[in-house]
């Protein structure tokens, strides 16, 4: 075997460490536990784990069948499998195989899933949760500019807060001095999303000035800063107030969640069928109801793909050319 020397294994060292960041830490969390969940299946019944034969991936995946809510899961576990075998460098031809393809086919007509979609929040209710939440949830300042940013940014959750204080980074994360003033509103640089995880793209997202004293997110922006100050600018941008001495603490995702739920509760909503992340589709939904195109609301809600239709929630109400023609008969 050749030894490298020199340059040539300084430079090996930086290519090995270099390849270890061709995935996200989510990526590498749910790939690992995914090929743990194949490798243990593979010895407690005494199965061959690498290059499997066609029976044990029809095995396998009549188990992920049986534990697993949706057809697309199914797939993405079994991806696992070859993406170890690619790993090591063994190819596994029982994975192209006929059985295999036709238990992928199977999932598909026999796992009928229907994904829980979160259902959206009128401008009236969203009013309506803020009057309720007013005098229920503490720290009603921040919660009122996290509800707000979501609606009129269309922003995820995690463009708003971390997921824990020690993961918070203010390279990454949107802090304070993020927020800049863009007249007649405000602008929110993002850093980083679900879509640009690795930061190479940034992207300004502009926040409107709403005549409603209430859903104006800008009010409620300044509200918040008056409350809250923040000693720099790199703080997070939603934090509970801190004790002396202390950091900031960024509001959990949890809180947000649970603060919403509580609102909604108060109102008689089932709050089951809504999260944070029904404030994105709200903001969406509403646009296309005015009319807007649909590439500025892909553009505002930073979607890279078609993806964003599922986002927007059609009303039926009876005003479309199809009643009307009916009606004339």
């Amino acid at each position: 075997m050749f030894i490298l020397t020199g340059p040539l294994k300084k430079l090996k060292k930086s290519m090995l460490k270099r390849r270890e960041q061709a995935f996200t830490p989510g990526t590498i969390k749910n790939r690992h536990s995914q090929i743990k969940l194949y490798l243990g299946f593979c010895i407690q019944h005494g199965l061959q784990d690498i290059d499997p034969s066609a029976e044990t991936l029809c095995l396998y995946i009549e188990f992920l069948a049986q534990n697993l809510s949706s057809p697309k899961s199914v797939v993405n576990y079994l991806s696992a499998v070859r993406f170890l075998h690619h790993w090591v460098g063994v190819k596994s031809p029982a994975l192209d195989s006929f059985e295999v393809t036709l238990m992928i086919r199977a999932c598909h007509s026999t796992m009928h899933h229907v994904p829980l979609q979160r259902r959206p929040l009128t401008p009236d209710m969203i009013r309506e949760l803020l009057s309720v939440s007013q005098n229920l949830v503490p720290h009603y300042c921040v919660f009122r500019c996290a509800i707000l940013f979501a609606f009129f940014g269309f922003f995820r959750m995690s463009n708003l807060t971390p997921r824990s204080q020690k993961s918070f980074d203010p390279r990454k994360h949107t802090c304070r001095g993020d927020v800049f003033l863009a007249d007649p509103g405000l602008a929110v640089l993002l850093k980083w999303s679900k879509t640009n995880q690795y930061g190479q793209n940034t992207e300004l997202v502009p926040i409107p000035k709403s005549k409603d004293p209430v859903l104006c997110p800008v009010a409620a922006f300044d509200h918040m800063e008056s409350q809250i100050p923040t000693l720099t600018s790199n703080q997070p941008l939603l934090s509970f107030p801190a004790t002396p001495g202390e950091p900031p603490r960024p509001v959990h995702p949890d809180w947000l969640n649970k603060m919403l739920r509580l609102s909604l509760d108060a109102m008689g909503l089932e709050s089951q069928y809504f999260s944070f992340h029904s404030l994105r589709r709200s903001g969406a939904t509403t646009c296309y109801q005015a009319g807007v195109e649909y590439s500025q609301i892909q553009k505002h809600g930073c979607w890279k793909s078609s993806a964003f239709w599922a986002y927007i929630t059609k009303f039926s109400t009876g005003h479309t050319p199809v009643t009307q023609a009916l009606a004339s008969v």
